[in-house]
């Protein structure tokens, strides 16, 4: 964050660590968090396709496998940071709106 700032605030002189840094935010946590969203998407369409199955024609067994299916398709599957929440949309909004915020406070600071 600091190297947005700093990146933001140099008019001619630009730090060559700080231009490597800023685009982190974009390559890793939010593709990371698209994927943890397609995860979490498609395991609630399994659940969804397995539901809208066949059951009638099915024997008990099969049906019971359906059920568990279902059962364990309840609780979606996450990409999870141990220490944050899981990534998805949502916590990559709120990741990102952290970001310029905290940037937005940084800049305004004055020295």
């Amino acid at each position: 964050m600091l190297s947005t700032v700093a990146l933001l605030r140099a008019s001619s002189e630009v730090d060559g660590f700080a231009a490597s840094c800023l685009p982190y935010m974009f390559i890793f946590f939010v593709p990371m968090c698209v994927a943890g969203q397609r995860l979490q998407d498609a395991s609630q369409a399994v659940a969804t396709a397995v539901y809208n199955g066949s059951w009638l024609e099915k024997d008990p067994p099969a049906r019971r496998c359906q059920l568990l299916v279902m059962a364990v398709c309840a609780r979606p599957a996450t990409f999870t940071v141990p220490g944050l929440m899981s990534l998805n949309l949502p916590t990559c909004r709120v990741g990102l709106r952290s970001w310029f915020q905290f940037t937005q406070v940084l800049i305004n600071v004055k020295t």
